[in-house]
């Protein structure tokens, strides 16, 4: 009878301790060039985690590139991600790009984006 008690209690104890599964999840870096091909500061970039968000404006993250061109997300759900990166330069010059990367479970996604005004 202890035995079988004994058993019992390690079962429960296992099913107690069982993790739950975590979700997938990878990195995404965004790289932006003006259109002399020097990386870019200060540009505002949207990230849309659905083509409907993306066509609806509705925003999964907005961050604005470091002094090296960049922006970066960590431990993003894996999935298709879209990208509008802006920015306003002097005289209302406006240069953008548009585009979608894949994120991937225990990767990081790289993506470089060349600012153009015809976007």
């Amino acid at each position: 009878m202890k035995r079988i008690a004994f058993i019992l209690l390690i079962a429960i104890a296992f099913v107690a301790c069982e993790k739950e599964p975590v979700p997938p999840t990878g990195d995404l870096l965004i790289i932006l060039e003006n259109p002399d091909g020097f990386t870019q500061s200060d540009v505002k970039v949207w990230l849309y985690d659905s083509k409907y968000g993306f066509d609806n404006f509705e925003f999964y993250d907005l961050q604005i590139s470091d002094e090296n061109g960049e922006v970066f997300w960590s431990e993003l759900p894996v999935g298709w991600y879209y990208i509008k990166a802006e920015i306003t330069i002097p005289v209302n010059y406006i240069l953008s790009a548009i585009d979608s990367i894949e994120v991937t479970n225990n990767t990081q996604a790289n993506k470089r984006l060349i600012l153009s005004t015809g976007n």
